[in-house]
């Protein structure tokens, strides 16, 4: 089944429903409500409304008998239109068809129309008359012949229009199909054979194409519908109703908007003056970013924060003031929509409004920018921050990991930022090594600093410098200090440094004992260096003394 025959027959459906929703409706309409009038209705036409009965009956009934001796005053061919009169009867005046009273006009009816009694009576004569003369017209033979034709009419028409909007959307399909094909280059009969995925715009306009064919139809069903049904005047009554419904959305809309229309202005005014605040903003920030415009103790990196800070401000305030401008605001439905929602944001954004809140103090406290190489405490994550927002920055590890962090967490632990001081003194990367007693400290010294001055990245000024950090049982550790300006660099430079101590104390045939080595060697000779020794020391040697069996123990090993 084709796009288009589902369509078709979507449309008789919504045809058959409209026709059981309009008589449903036109029934439930003819049911009694209290203080409303009740029309007197002939074929769908509206002579006149009654809104108080008389005696026993009420306006309804009173209604519903008034138009029943009207139509049988129609269907007798012996009463003229011209023979129609007025009596007075008492207080009121009968309009009589022979001597049958088709209506009874009263003071209580004179006073709802505001109008006398007489004036009203003959302006309702008039109308009654031309009712039975248009009664009788439209059951004519000429008269139904005439409606006929025009049904049929009609209906041709709508079968050519159906077969008419079949085509185009075949044509605008397949024209939409042609361009896809065009720009793939595959062909549409390749295209039928083995389906391709079609661009997201392609989708869209074929949607489209889709929708608009499916509401034309719908309107020509309408208006087929309205035209059949009020050409009989058997089913005139359906055709008000069906443009009643057509009308009155459309009309409820016209007046909504003209009455909306001082309200919009406003709005429109308040938006253009905070999308104009919104650019002054972007604008000064910006140059205050670029340096181009300097405020005493106002830091750059703080133009990008302020700045978001400043257009919620306004995007906030420019809520408050249309809020009331909005139609439906005062309504309690629309009131009780704006709680709930606003209960919702504020039990599920207390994360977020700390983050928040977070991020503005980092920013102004200027913990970090980005670029820097940082470290989180808690978390031992080593990376640079590539990413700064006002909910958490993201962090890229030395091993090319990306992380994002929480503003919350990173103001709730340690950040060690590792290039606050990269142009200003540099900063002091350091390592320990462990070198036995009998290596005289300032050859160590020198060779520590040797091999940091080989090191890349490591600054020859100011100069490295070495700690001795303690005097352990067997050896001493050293630190050495070197400093640095691209911290970002930092696992590279601890490497290079590494290796070429290594070579400095290779080529030196120092031995590191990092962080223990064990020997067995001569314990005798002391581990004090040589050059603080006397020139006659002479290392002692091992003594000997034979030991005496013990009288008490007689069976001990001599």
């Amino acid at each position: 089944m084709s796009v288009f025959q589902r369509a078709r027959n979507i449309g008789l459906i919504v045809l058959i429903l409209l026709i059981v929703l309009v008589q449903i409706t036109f029934a439930v309409s003819e049911l009694d409500s209290e203080g409303s009038p009740h029309p007197v209705s002939i074929d769908g036409r509206t002579l006149f409304e009654i809104y108080s009965g008389t005696g026993s009956l009420s306006a309804r009934e009173r209604a519903a008998l008034i138009r029943s001796r009207i139509i049988q005053a129609a269907n007798n061919p012996a009463i003229s239109p011209e023979s129609i009169r007025l009596k007075p009867v008492d207080t009121s005046i009968a309009i009589m068809a022979g001597k049958q009273i088709l209506l009874l006009i009263t003071e209580n009816d004179a006073e709802e129309e505001q109008s006398l009694l007489s004036y009203l009576a003959i302006e309702r004569l008039t109308v009654v008359q031309n009712a039975i003369s248009a009664y009788r017209k439209e059951r004519t033979t000429e008269q139904i012949y005439q409606s006929s034709a025009y049904a049929v009419f009609f209906s041709l028409f709508l079968l050519f229009s159906l077969l008419l909007l079949k085509r185009s959307y075949n044509a605008i399909r397949a024209q939409i199909t042609k361009h896809v094909a065009d720009e793939s280059g595959v062909l549409p009969q390749v295209q039928k054979l083995i389906p391709f995925p079609l661009p997201p715009y392609t989708k869209v306009a074929l949607w489209l194409n889709k929708v608009f064919s499916l509401l034309l139809l719908f309107f020509m069903l309408y208006i087929y519908l309205y035209g059949i049904t009020g050409l009989f005047p058997q089913t005139r009554k359906y055709s008000k109703h069906l443009l009643k419904y057509a009308l009155e959305p459309m009309i409820s809309l016209f007046d909504a908007f003209v009455g909306f229309l001082p309200n919009l202005i406003t709005i429109a005014i308040i938006l253009a003056i905070s999308r104009y605040l919104i650019f002054l903003s972007n604008f000064f920030f910006s140059r205050v970013k670029a340096k181009v415009i300097v405020l005493p103790g106002f830091y750059e990196e703080w133009a990008d924060t302020t700045h978001e800070i400043t257009r919620i401000f306004i995007v906030a305030l420019m809520l408050v003031t249309i809020y009331p401008y909005i139609p439906g605001s005062q309504s309690a439905a629309f009131q009780g929509v704006s709680v709930f929602l606003g209960v919702l944001l504020s039990l599920g954004s207390n994360s977020l409004i700390s983050n928040i809140v977070s991020g503005i103090v980092l920013t102004y406290t200027r913990a970090f920018q980005i670029g820097d190489r940082v470290r989180v405490s808690d978390d031992d994550i080593i990376g640079d921050i590539v990413e700064k927002t006002l909910i958490g920055i993201r962090i890229r590890t030395i091993k090319n990991v990306e992380v994002f962090v929480p503003n919350s967490k990173i103001l709730g632990t340690a950040i060690i930022n590792y290039s606050a001081n990269d142009f200003k003194l540099g900063l002091i990367l350091h390592t320990t090594v462990s070198i036995g007693y009998d290596t005289p400290w300032r050859l160590v010294h020198q060779l520590l600093i040797d091999a940091a001055q080989k090191t890349p990245d490591i600054l020859s000024e100011p100069e490295p410098f070495v700690f001795q950090k303690s005097l352990d049982d067997s050896f001493i550790t050293y630190e050495i200090n070197a400093y640095t300006r691209n911290s970002n660099n930092m696992a590279q430079i601890y490497s290079n440094l590494h290796n070429h101590i290594q070579d400095s104390f290779n080529d030196a045939n120092v031995e590191i004992l990092s962080p223990h080595y064990s020997a067995l060697r001569d314990g005798n000779r002391t581990t004090v260096p040589a050059e603080y020794l006397p020139p006659d020391y002479v290392s002692p040697v091992f003594r000997l003394s034979h030991a005496k069996r013990s009288m008490k123990n007689p069976q001990s090993p001599e």
